[in-house]
């Protein structure tokens, strides 16, 4: 079948022949690649537009059904390639392959044919072979896979520029003439491999072997490590640009190969490579497994050669190193957490002592309170006190002189009266008037409300001055309340003139000089 302008062509061949013998209409795009899927259905890419799946009829002369395969399909859309690998429909878009799933009516990753490339890239072509063979093509590489379900194995690989000859670009394309004759399309022409020739199971398999290590310091000198040197595969970290040379048992004639990966720093294989040496420059620390292989005659992969090594840590990086920067941490983080602990505790202390003394100050305040208070009822007892003093001396004093009044009248009565008035009678009641006037239950209360009043007067008067008499204390009593002389002669029922002499006693037992004043005396005392 040929995809035109028109319709699309079937053809059929007699006598070697092919002549054109019907057509299939319902598709007028003329697209390059064109497949068939085990259910009948025909898929085409067409170089812009994308991949179609044509459905036709049962007389397959009329398609019936066209369907777009778009990204909602998991296609992207600027893929144009179709192939058919073991009636599987596939299509290729940069370095991934795709597969369709029928029964979902979805593409979705296809990876069984990973393993089989040494390099990346789009898969341009998969061409049969016969006899369930296939040749998967990219740019710079074909491979001759054998397919049986899910079985796959790869019987030749031809890299082209072994060869130097380049492929058609974008139409890449292997023509199987026989089962062992296959032409392959060039850009100058064609290369005929004819397979049975090809085979050189019989030879050895080449074998590649690490030759010599050049280790570069960074200090621009370099040292050459040959032979049994390599096991000691520990390098300083000084130590870590390295030049790796190899060496192939490749028949001699035939050009070798190489792809080179650093495990630890390369995710993928090289660009083949004709160079037996390769340079890694500045390794940080860390283990690293360099590897090489090579293609043999077949263009079957060699085995790989690998050798291990280590680039150590620098010396702020080592064990002991860490070990340290955890005890200066851990120290520094103690410091600090002390540090913030005494600082909390000092604040804490702080705020305790302000506490305490404000408590302090809030205690001796209350404490100056109390005593105000105290005082001030002290004060107000005392003012009462000397009120009820000053009432009392005042009622004595009214009293005597009412009762002197009384007598000097009783006195005058009896010279006027004479014997008329009996003498019986004058004398007991002069004897009561007496006895009014010196009434020791008003000196009791007097001096009690005077201690009182004046915080124990008499007895600390008593306590210095124990040689003094009863007046003589009466007397100090009335000086203290500063009452003059004339005031205080009807107290002690005697005259103005008996005080002062009694003021005079006074002084001399208390041994007075002149120049002391009794009444400031007695006032501070």
């Amino acid at each position: 079948m040929q995809s035109t302008y028109s319709d699309l062509a079937i053809y059929t061949r007699q006598n070697d022949i092919w002549t054109q013998t019907g057509t299939l209409s319902g598709f007028t795009t003329p697209a390059r690649f064109m497949e068939f899927d085990h259910l009948g259905n025909i898929w085409l890419g067409h170089t812009v537009r994308g991949v179609y799946q044509l459905q036709p009829n049962i007389r397959f002369d009329e398609i019936e059904s066209v369907k777009k395969i778009t990204e909602e399909q998991g296609l992207p859309a600027s893929t144009n390639r179709i192939f058919n690998l073991d009636n599987r429909i596939l299509s290729s878009y940069a370095d991934t392959l795709y597969q369709w799933d029928a029964i979902d009516e979805q593409f979705v990753p296809y990876t069984d044919l990973s393993p089989y490339f040494t390099e990346s890239g789009t898969i341009s072509n998969i061409q049969p072979a016969g006899n369930q063979k296939y040749w998967i093509i990219k740019k710079n590489e074909l491979n001759l896979l054998e397919v049986h379900f899910n079985t796959k194995k790869l019987l030749y690989r031809v890299l082209p520029e072994m060869y130097n000859f380049r492929l058609v670009e974008s139409y890449e394309n292997v023509i199987p003439l026989n089962d062992n004759l296959h032409l392959i399309c060039l850009d100058e022409g064609f290369a005929l491999l004819n397979l049975e020739l090809a085979d050189q199971s019989k030879y050895p398999r080449p074998e590649i072997s690490l030759q010599k290590i050049v280790v570069k310091s960074r200090d621009e000198s370099q040292e050459e490590i040959t032979g049994t040197a390599l096991n000691d595969n520990k390098f300083a970290n000084t130590d870590n640009t390295l030049n790796f040379y190899w060496t192939t048992t490749q028949v001699a004639g035939n050009r070798a190969f190489f792809q080179y990966k650093l495990e630890g720093i390369d995710n993928n294989w090289s660009e083949w490579t004709t160079q037996t040496s390769q340079e890694f420059e500045r390794l940080p620390a860390g283990s690293y497994t360099f590897q090489v292989r090579s293609v043999g005659s077949n263009g079957l992969l060699t085995d790989t050669m690998s050798y291990r090594f280590t680039i150590k840590k620098p010396w702020y990086l080592s064990s002991g190193a860490y070990f340290l920067y955890v005890l200066i941490i851990a120290s520094f983080v103690f410091t600090i957490r002390l540090y913030i602990s005494r600082r909390q505790w000092k604040i804490l202390s702080e705020e305790l002592e302000q506490k305490h003394k404000k408590t302090q100050l809030d205690r001796e305040k209350a404490e100056k309170e109390i005593i105000k208070l105290r005082n001030d009822k002290l004060r107000s007892e005392v003012e009462h006190k000397s009120a009820q003093l000053a009432s009392n001396t005042m009622a004595i004093m009214r009293k005597n002189n009412l009762l002197s009044s009384i007598k000097s009248e009783l006195d005058k009565q009896k010279k006027e009266l004479g014997k008329k008035m009996p003498t019986q009678y004058y004398n007991k009641i002069n004897k009561l008037i007496e006895s009014g006037i010196e009434d020791e239950h008003e000196w009791e209360v007097f001096e009690q409300l005077y201690d009182q009043a004046h915080g124990d007067f008499f007895q600390r008067l008593k306590e210095k001055y124990p040689q003094l008499t009863p007046s003589d204390l009466r007397l100090c009593a009335y000086l203290r309340m500063n009452l003059s002389s004339k005031e205080i002669a009807p107290l002690l029922n005697i005259s103005v003139r008996g005080v002062e002499e009694r003021r005079y006693r006074l002084r001399k037992r208390l041994n007075l000089s002149t120049n002391t004043n009794l009444n400031e005396l007695i006032m501070t005392f």
